[in-house]
């Protein structure tokens, strides 16, 4: 009865690292898969025009950094991040008019 108890462990213990690893390599995707959409819908903006905005996500969590060309820029652009799905919250570090 012992030996199939650790057999047991030993499986349970393989199938949640390879899980971890799964998860992670996931993640990463996603927030790539993000940043990639929020380039785009920030580049489609015509009140973003003349500004240079970076994107950064890390975990859904976006973090805009850079150049807006106004305050209205920076508040739109943090507004379209905040609604594009599966972004958990937005950090904006625009500067105006740099």
């Amino acid at each position: 009865m012992k030996t199939w108890t650790r057999c047991f462990m030993l499986a349970a213990a393989i199938s949640t690292l390879g899980g971890v690893a799964v998860a992670n390599s996931v993640g990463k995707q996603s927030n790539a898969f993000l940043e990639d959409t929020l380039r785009d819908r920030l580049a489609d903006e015509p009140v973003l025009k003349g500004s240079s905005i970076q994107v950064a996500v890390a975990d859904r969590v976006v973090t805009l950094t850079g150049c807006a060309a106004s305050r209205m820029a920076s508040n739109k652009a943090a507004k379209i991040a905040h609604s594009t799905a599966y972004v958990k919250s937005v950090t904006n570090k625009l500067r105006i008019r740099c």
